[in-house]
């Protein structure tokens, strides 16, 4: 297979994850709205269609698709818009996760758009990386995988416990004004959303903070610092203490319920705009950004 072949097949198995995941969101939504057990197995038959596009994706990502033949190359793996193919994966497989253990579906009515929109980003905006990254020493370093990993996972675990928080609040919100009406009766009680908001973030949070930890390593290899204060540092170190707070609300002084729920869905918010938002409204030096400048 030619390099332009492999390119167009990776961009075709692309555009069809995006539209699994499109309409796996619909039928999310109509399963809430139209009650129908159809509606159900489609939303999850897509999600996994979708899921094993997404997988496809990534694999095409991690070899090189040269006129000689396939070769593995886990440089690849390491831009905004391999993060983003990686970070969509756990995401999904995280919502299916809560599906099946918890019965919890409502979530990806939340969680999918989110998926949607950063895959349209990656499609419409992002450029995947193209170059030898293997030519520069600092990108031969052990922590780029571990790096890449950790900020998916903690960025996934973040984003199911941005939709759970937002279910959470709508179903407060119905169950104030109309709790007998049909949307109230088919979204999962308060405990239950309660508590699986803060499982996540629990979860979440190792992984953020070790990604953090990770990155100033590597930025310390790159760069001879391990801190600088930048705006990608900046804003990772205020999504790290959103999260802090939210623990600390509701570990010593019991926050739960309404105001858990907020700090979730605006701590993810806080990651969203580190993750997307810096790299263009406040560029700055970090890797991943360093990367795509140079056209890798």
């Amino acid at each position: 297979m030619g390099t332009v072949q492999g390119w167009k097949l990776a961009s075709a198995v692309l555009y069809f994850t995006a539209a699994a995941y499109t309409l796996a969101a619909v039928f999310y939504w109509l399963e809430v709205f139209t009650k129908g057990l159809l509606s159900k197995r489609f939303a999850i038959v897509l999600t996994v269609l979708g899921l094993a596009g997404n997988t496809a994706a990534i694999i095409f990502r991690l070899f090189n698709f040269a006129s000689g033949g396939v070769s593995l190359d886990r440089f690849k793996l390491v831009n905004v818009y391999e993060l983003l193919l990686v970070f969509a994966w756990f995401t999904v497989s995280m919502n299916l996760f809560l599906a099946w253990k918890h019965k919890i579906r409502v979530c990806g009515m939340f969680v999918m758009p989110i998926i949607i929109a950063l895959l349209a980003y990656d499609l419409v905006v992002v450029e995947p990386s193209s170059g030898d990254l293997s030519a520069l020493v600092i990108y031969r370093s052990a922590w780029l995988v571990s790096y890449v990993l950790t900020s998916a996972l903690s960025y996934s675990a973040f984003a199911v416990s941005f939709g759970l928080g937002v279910t959470y609040l709508l179903k407060d919100y119905l169950n104030s004004t109309n709790p007998r009406g049909y949307l109230a009766q088919q979204l999962p009680n308060l405990e239950l959303l309660d508590e699986a908001v803060y499982r996540f973030v629990t979860h979440g949070f190792p992984f953020y903070s070790a990604s953090i930890i990770i990155g100033a390593v590597w930025a310390y290899a790159a760069w001879g610092r391990f801190w600088s204060w930048e705006p990608k540092e900046t804003w990772s170190f205020i999504s790290w203490l959103a999260y802090v707070a939210y623990l600390h609300a509701r570990l010593l002084y019991g926050w739960r319920g309404n105001r858990s729920a907020w700090m979730a869905v605006m701590g993810f918010l806080a990651v969203l705009f580190t993750f997307i938002g810096v790299s263009y409204f406040l560029p700055g030096q970090n890797i991943l950004q360093t990367i795509t400048q140079v056209g890798f």
